[in-house]
């Protein structure tokens, strides 16, 4: 930006002129929306589809962002992760006693809270939202993603690391219609980034007093008991004046966050 003082002329020539640099504000979450076109699905605004660009460097690993919810980016680990001493070569079980109340707390509740969270770096621990709400009510019966995300909503803990539900998955798909029985087919695997086909993944979403919703191998949605081993991969929401410094999202390009 160019600041003029008057010199009798108008055209702003002389020694008075000076430039004032203003830097860029970066691109928050909540710009996000706009920028990559997110779709409103399910209380917030989403990447979809097979291969979105929503690679982010945290804690000098590879995450993605799952959405945009009230301007704060929900990320999810890009690996997989294992507690302390697992003999599990499948992954880790949700709850050792086999409950599926996530607020009890659960076993790995505890584990992504305490040891996860002791392994992210001070800078990165400055970036979650500490004490979020998160949903964490289950679903017993017509299982369909909107209900799935109805019901969700239903019972909220607060807490630093969490798991995806079952309509984050669901919702990330372009092919998986919100009122299909996602329960009883693979329709949610087709364009779905989220899909893993080398692993068991457990959501945050309990089904029973003790199973839990959780996506496997092939795409299907379906159950487990909470004592079982499955593949973990730890999700957080960062606080709202997080932003984007740099990047373009790609796997090879991610961004790369600032505050």
């Amino acid at each position: 930006v160019h600041v003029y003082a008057q010199d009798g002329v108008g055209n702003g020539a002389g020694p008075w002129e000076t430039t004032v640099a203003i830097p860029d504000k970066g691109t928050y979450g909540s710009d996000l929306v706009n920028k990559d076109n997110l779709p409103s699905l399910g209380g917030g605004n989403r990447y979809t589809g097979a291969s979105p660009n929503n690679f982010v460097t945290f804690n000098e690993g590879a995450y993605r962002i799952i959405g945009v919810f009230n301007g704060q980016m929900k990320l999810i680990y890009w690996g997989s992760y294992s507690a302390a001493g697992s003999q599990y070569l499948t992954g880790t079980p949700w709850d050792a006693s086999n409950s599926n109340n996530w607020s009890r707390p659960a076993t790995l509740n505890t584990e992504l809270n305490s040891r996860y969270w002791n392994s992210l770096n001070s800078t990165a621990q400055g970036m979650v939202d500490q004490s979020h709400t998160w949903n964490i009510g289950g679903i017993s019966s017509n299982y369909t993603l909107s209900n799935f995300y109805n019901n969700e909503t239903s019972k909220t803990w607060s807490g630093k690391v969490g798991l995806m539900t079952i309509a984050d998955y669901g919702y990330a798909s372009t092919s998986c219609s919100a009122s299909a029985d996602v329960s009883s087919s693979t329709a949610c695997m087709g364009n779905n980034w989220l899909f893993n086909s080398s692993q068991h993944l457990w959501t945050i979403t309990p089904y029973s007093s003790d199973s839990v919703w959780r996506v496997d191998t092939w795409g299907h949605i379906g159950t487990s008991y909470a004592s079982y081993a499955r593949g973990v991969r730890p999700v957080l929401f960062l606080t709202s004046d997080v932003k984007i410094k740099s990047g373009t999202g790609t796997k090879t390009d991610p961004y790369i966050l600032t505050k």
